[in-house]
C-alpha cells in the first residue's frame, strides 16, 4: 500500500506540474466540494484543472489542459447550441495511473508530460477484475455530471462546459462497459484484444457542403470489456458530442497492449497551402487505428492543395 501512494503521489505532482499546493478557490462564495470530490485545484498560471473522485472504493485522478481558443470560423458554423470555445484536453487514469480515458481538444495532448504518462512503459499490469473496470466507467460518468453542474468560477466555465458535453458519450460507455458487448465479436478467432475506431462527423453551417469530423477509439479487453477510450476533436466538436454522427468504423484484432499513439498532421492548421484541417487528421487517425498504418504526416493529405472538405470514408 504504500508502495501505491507514493507512485501515485509521484504521478499526481510530476503530471500537474504544480501539485497539491497550486490550490485555488475553484467554486463560487467558497461553497464546499461534494462530498466525492476528495480534491479539486485549479492552477491559473496554466489553466489546468485536477480533481480525485472517490466512489464505492473506486479512485479516478481527472486532469484537464486548457489549449488554443476554437476557430472564429468554426464557433460560427457549429449548429450545436453552446459551442466550444477552447480546446480542451481531459485525462483520466485510475489508482495505479494507468490511464482509462483520453479526449484531445486539437488532434495531440497539449503538455507533452502526458505523452510520457500514456507511453511509459512502467505503468503496472493491468491487475483490476472486469467489475472493477466497469466501475470506472460508471462513476466516470457520475463524475462528469458532477463537474458539469458545480458552481465554478467564471473563468473555468470552458472547463465545466467540456465535462457537460462528456455526457451523452459517457453514458453510453457505462452501458458498454456493462454489457461487454464487443463489435464484430461473431468475427472473433483468438483471445486478442480489439480495437475499434469510428469515424464521427457533423455538417458545419454556411460553409455547405461541408463537415467536421473526429475519430473515437475503444479498446476492449481479452474478456470482451470496455478498457480504454480515446476520442479526438480535432479542433472542433469532439467525437462523442451530442452533435456528432457515426460515418463508418472499424475493428481490428491485435495485442493487449494500451493505445499509446494517435497519430497527427504535422503541417500548420489552417485553410492555406501546405496546411490540414480536421478531416486529414481524421484520416491519418483513422489509418493508423484500423490497419497500423503511419501515413505522411507532413504530407500527402496533410499538405495538399485540395481542402478536405468532408469527412473521409473508411477504407
Amino acid at each position: 500500500m504504500a508502495t501505491l501512494v507514493i507512485a501515485l503521489s509521484a504521478f499526481w505532482i510530476s503530471t500537474t506540474g504544480a501539485g497539491w499546493c497550486a490550490e485555488k478557490t475553484v467554486l463560487q462564495d467558497g461553497q464546499p466540494l461534494p462530498a466525492q470530490f476528495a480534491k479539486l485545484v485549479f492552477d491559473d498560471t496554466t489553466h489546468a484543472l485536477s480533481c480525485t473522485f472517490n466512489a464505492q472504493n473506486t479512485l479516478i485522478l481527472m486532469q484537464t489542459r486548457r489549449g488554443d481558443r476554437v476557430a472564429d470560423a468554426m464557433i460560427m458554423a457549429d449548429p450545436n447550441p453552446g459551442p466550444r470555445l477552447y480546446e480542451i484536453d481531459i485525462l483520466l487514469t485510475d489508482a495505479s495511473g494507468r490511464p482509462f480515458f483520453l479526449q484531445t481538444g486539437g488532434h495531440q495532448p497539449i503538455d507533452p508530460q502526458w505523452r510520457r504518462v500514456i507511453d511509459d512503459p512502467a505503468v503496472p499490469e493491468d491487475t483490476e477484475t472486469a467489475d472493477q473496470r466497469i466501475n470506472l466507467f460508471l462513476f466516470a460518468h457520475q463524475m462528469a455530471a458532477g463537474l458539469a453542474t458545480l458552481p465554478v468560477r467564471t473563468d473555468l466555465l470552458p472547463e465545466r462546459q467540456a465535462f457537460a458535453k462528456l455526457l451523452p458519450l459517457f453514458a453510453g460507455l457505462a452501458r458498454e462497459a456493462q454489457e461487454a458487448d464487443i463489435p464484430d465479436a461473431a468475427s472473433r478467432t483468438s483471445d486478442a484484444c480489439l480495437f475499434h475506431v469510428e469515424i464521427q462527423y457533423q455538417e458545419l453551417l454556411d460553409v455547405s457542403p461541408t463537415q467536421h469530423s473526429a475519430t473515437l477509439t475503444k479498446r476492449f479487453g481479452a474478456d470482451g470489456h470496455l478498457e480504454q477510450v480515446w476520442t479526438t476533436c480535432n479542433h472542433g466538436p469532439c467525437a462523442g458530442d451530442a452533435g456528432m454522427h457515426p460515418k463508418c468504423s472499424q475493428t481490428r484484432e491485435t495485442q493487449c497492449d494500451w493505445i499509446t499513439e494517435m497519430p497527427h498532421c504535422m503541417t500548420p492548421f489552417g485553410l492555406v497551402p501546405d496546411s490540414h484541417v480536421g478531416n486529414d487528421d481524421t484520416f491519418i487517425q483513422y489509418g493508423k487505428v484500423a490497419y497500423e498504418f503511419w501515413l505522411d504526416v507532413y504530407g500527402g493529405t496533410c499538405a495538399d492543395d485540395e481542402l478536405r472538405t468532408l469527412a473521409p470514408d473508411c477504407y
